[in-house]
């Protein structure tokens, strides 16, 4: 994070044995506060984003499109004149992902079974919003929610629990969802096989930065978000607390090659959430659609039921570049676009309800 951009706290909320995992959370703010806008309140809209990332990612991944947001966008103007102003954000993460899987790696071994849950992700971040992480009491904020990928896909089940939180709009960024199906099957199973043999270990931070450098997935990506990646999703392998002479200095993956693999099946083998996710396009709450503009055929498949999900439409739907990882690639098109969706407004007499024929 460059320094004196961002103001970033990091806090833990525990609800042991209620919830077996301790949930992370990072709060930002931006570093000098910008000039209140001058119109009344009742002219202005304040809101607290909260962000979901995706299988394999950490909470620090979305800081660049944070930052961005705060230097650019911190007060959006709606059509009709009314101000959104974006108070603070909240980047929430998986329990066995990053510095999570590093502090609940007891409780993971105690708890888990193998059969990791993408379902948990939305049970963690309930735990955390309903938790007054700080003493910030965020059932009373008007929240955005900014799900990409996994994140996404589990605010259909997040918005099932009780307490309810006030939401100003919903960002679905890239789900993978759809009925399971046998081509989810198969975009699942490459996904798992890939997760459950790509190289996970490395003799030094070093060493893994070259090889994210130049790796596909990662190549692409802004330089700032491997650093983080570097920084957030690695930790030291266990065997750095053996006896000497055989401490083993190098790193790894904090989340689990098989705790990956097991949420891409989990995905694939839930039908409920694509019907769950058809009632967020039917409610009150706007849901904005971002989809990767060139999709590769193995989950390009899955647009056409989300541009059109049982005959209803998005608030709005935008293509994107950067491909699904676009957040990551191309922070500044991102945060742009999450500023236009943020102020939207739904025009009199429009309908996401499509006809039948």
């Amino acid at each position: 994070m460059p320094e004196n951009s961002l103001c970033r706290e990091t806090f833990v909320v525990d609800d042991r044995p209620a919830y077996p995992y301790r949930v992370l959370g990072n709060r930002y703010t931006p570093s000098t506060t910008a000039s209140s806008t001058q119109r009344s309140k009742a002219h202005e809209q304040r809101v607290s984003l909260i962000f979901l990332h995706a299988v394999g990612m950490f909470k620090e991944c979305f800081e660049p499109v944070i930052e961005n947001l705060f230097k650019d966008h911190s007060t959006l103007q709606t059509p009709s004149g009314k101000s959104v102003v974006v108070d603070e954000a909240w980047s929430l993460e998986c329990p066995c992902h990053g510095q999570s899987a590093v502090m609940n790696a007891s409780d993971i071994a105690k708890n888990h079974n193998g059969a990791w849950s993408y379902k948990e992700y939305a049970a963690s971040t309930h735990t955390f919003l309903r938790g007054r992480p700080g003493g910030h009491d965020l059932l009373q904020r008007k929240l955005v929610l900014v799900g990409h990928s996994l994140g996404a896909c589990i605010i259909p089940y997040l918005l099932q629990m009780e307490p309810k939180f006030d939401v100003h709009c919903i960002i679905s960024a890239e789900p993978l969802r759809g009925p399971v199906s046998k081509r989810m099957d198969k975009g699942s199973k490459v996904f798992s096989d890939m997760a459950l043999c790509r190289q996970d270990v490395w003799l030094s931070r070093s060493q893994a930065r070259t090889y994210f450098e130049s790796h596909p997935f990662t190549k692409s990506w802004h330089p700032t978000v491997r650093k983080l990646f570097l920084e957030f999703a690695l930790a030291d392998h266990p065997a750095s607390k053996l006896a000497e002479p055989y401490p083993f200095k190098g790193v790894m993956l904090a989340c689990s090659r098989e705790n990956e693999a097991a949420i891409y099946r989990s995905l694939a083998q839930d039908n409920e959430g694509y019907y769950l996710m058809t009632a967020l396009y039917a409610g009150g709450v706007p849901l904005h659609y971002m989809y990767d503009k060139n999709p590769p055929a193995l989950t390009g498949f899955v647009q056409p039921g989300l541009l059109l999900c049982n005959g209803l439409r998005p608030a709005t739907a935008h293509a994107v570049n950067g491909g699904h990882m676009f957040f990551q690639a191309d922070p500044v098109e991102a945060s742009d676009l999450l500023a236009k969706v943020i102020a939207y407004e739904k025009m009199a007499g429009i309908s996401t309800a499509v006809a039948r024929l």
